[in-house]
């Protein structure tokens, strides 16, 4: 139990200092930063897996809150660019492992799970099924999440940014101001004296969204842990408008998420692959540029605003991604949609494309 105070002091702390330094999606940034640092010179970091629950569903009920009619209409645009973006990921994901297996010692199958855009724990899994190495698969799934997570947000912005500067239309930049729950926090927050029903709302969404995100989690359905909550708040929210999560509620998701990304991650487990640390950086950083040709192709192609298709495209955690739009902006929706799709691709073919492409005999 100390040990669990301290870690979450620590990444309470960090995501503090983060927050006010004004740092993209400062509280979940600053939490994976603290907690790193603490596992990796220290023996007392410790954080139960079991919060994730928690901390998944809470921010499962915040994208719901943020679902509009509008959002749902918008779901209809998406097949196309959807399997335009696990196609070209898909592409990716073979080549580097390709270069990965060239350059180093690690086996093809190692390596194209290493670098499959898909979750930790779930590739983790795949690996030691299919007999991979399941240490250096987890190694380099954690690089590449703490990669996404942390530059995304920054190259991002960045883009937004230059594209402005350049005239683009704003339409096609960043998603058309709507009360959602940002919105609702400044306004009810200034009123939470006056009016109780703030609290209930609250009650009701914290409850509920936990009891469905333990039913997701149950229930073995790829992130059913985010996505059950996503369904219910949202089922309330454009229903009976009843759903509410204020903002330093969301921060504390936050934190609670970056210590679990954090505690799984120290540098030690970098002499795991040192001898392809070089070629493994290089490819890890590789999702970052194709994370912003997709955000782009997609944005020109599709009409979806830049910030959204950016968000949906970054090869990141499908919680993570959703967190950090939360806090930047983006529709939620959409980018939890493409998130989904991604992962749930891989889970279910990439260990078949495994088999069949070590069937032919080429590599």
């Amino acid at each position: 139990m100390i040990n669990f105070m301290i870690t979450l002091a620590v990444a309470i702390i960090f995501a503090l200092i983060a927050l006010r330094l004004r740092i993209p999606a400062g509280a979940l940034l600053g939490a994976i930063l603290g907690v790193v640092f603490l596992n990796s010179f220290t023996t007392v970091a410790y954080f139960p897996m079991e919060i994730k629950i928690l901390s998944t569903a809470w921010i499962g009920a915040y994208v719901g809150c943020n679902v509009t009619r509008r959002d749902v209409k918008q779901m209809k645009i998406i097949g196309k660019p959807v399997l335009l973006m696990v196609f070209v990921m898909f592409l990716y994901n073979l080549g580097t492992s390709i270069i990965l297996t060239s350059f180093s010692d690690i086996d093809f199958t190692t390596a194209f799970l290493a670098m499959a855009p898909g979750g930790i724990a779930d590739m983790s899994l795949v690996a030691l099924d299919m007999g991979a190495n399941a240490p250096a698969v987890t190694t380099i799934q954690m690089m590449r999440l703490i990669v996404v997570i942390m530059l995304s947000p920054f190259a991002i912005k960045a883009n937004i940014t230059h594209f402005r500067k350049k005239g683009y239309p704003e339409e096609l930049l960043v998603e058309p101001v709507k009360i959602d729950a940002k919105a609702i926090d400044i306004e009810m927050d200034s009123e939470r004296g006056r009016d109780k029903s703030n609290n209930k709302k609250f009650a009701v969404t914290v409850i509920v969204s936990l009891l469905v995100g333990i039913l997701g989690k149950l229930s073995g359905f790829p992130a059913g842990n985010l996505l059950f909550p996503i369904l219910a708040i949202t089922a309330i929210n454009l229903t009976k408008e009843y759903a509410y999560m204020s903002t330093n509620f969301r921060r504390f998701a936050q934190m609670l998420s970056g210590a679990l990304i954090g505690i799984q991650f120290s540098v030690k487990d970098l002499f795991l692959i040192w001898d392809a640390i070089i070629p493994v950086m290089l490819l890890v950083a590789g999702w970052l540029l194709l994370n912003q040709i997709l955000g782009l192709m997609l944005n020109r192609w599709a009409k979806i605003p830049l910030i959204t298709s950016l968000f949906a495209t970054a090869a990141g955690g499908l919680t993570d991604m959703g967190i950090i739009a939360a806090e930047l902006g983006g529709n939620s929706v959409i980018i939890t949609s493409f998130q989904f799709a991604r992962v749930l691709s891989v889970l279910v073919f990439y260990p078949s494309l495994i088999h069949f492409i070590l069937k032919l005999g080429i590599l």
